[in-house]
């Protein structure tokens, strides 16, 4: 990897039905100076149930409107790639460089929404609303280990 290039996946969140947010992570910022105007600055100071929110929002918009779920949202440098799981309401997001092939982001996002239902499939099935049954949810999910694959 280049220096100061970015990994593939820069962020992760785990959103639940309403829009509750379960579960976010910064994957990556390898930039050192950042500047006020990137991206990298701001993403990382958004309130995670405010981005939660717009992402049921936009869910809920586009099944409105008749239309499948949103699956990938661009920006000029970036971009934000959903799975959904309709059976448990889940939506699973990747923010990443636009550059990345949205199959790669796709395969990810896959592996992690299959760990991540095998182990909290039971809790989700009857689930109560209370984000506290995810505590520690980032040492079940092995977000350490997938970087050094998206570097």
């Amino acid at each position: 990897m280049k220096k100061n290039q970015d990994a593939k996946i820069q962020e992760l969140w785990i959103i639940a039905r309403n829009g509750l947010h379960i579960f976010s992570q910064k994957i990556s910022s390898n930039h050192k100076d950042l500047g006020k105007n990137n991206l990298n600055d701001r993403i990382g100071k958004i309130n995670e149930d405010f981005f939660s929110g717009f992402v049921a929002a936009i869910n809920a918009f586009t099944s409105e409107i008749g239309l499948d779920k949103c699956r990938v949202l661009e920006t000029k440098s970036s971009k934000l790639v959903f799975s959904h799981h309709p059976d448990l309401d889940l939506t699973f997001v990747a923010r990443s460089n636009k550059n990345i092939n949205n199959s790669e982001i796709f395969d990810y996002l896959e592996s992690i929404k299959s760990n991540f239902i095998l182990k909290y499939n039971k809790i989700i099935k009857n689930w109560s609303g209370s984000v506290t049954e995810f505590k520690g949810i980032s040492k079940k999910i092995d977000i350490d280990k997938d970087k050094k694959n998206w570097k």
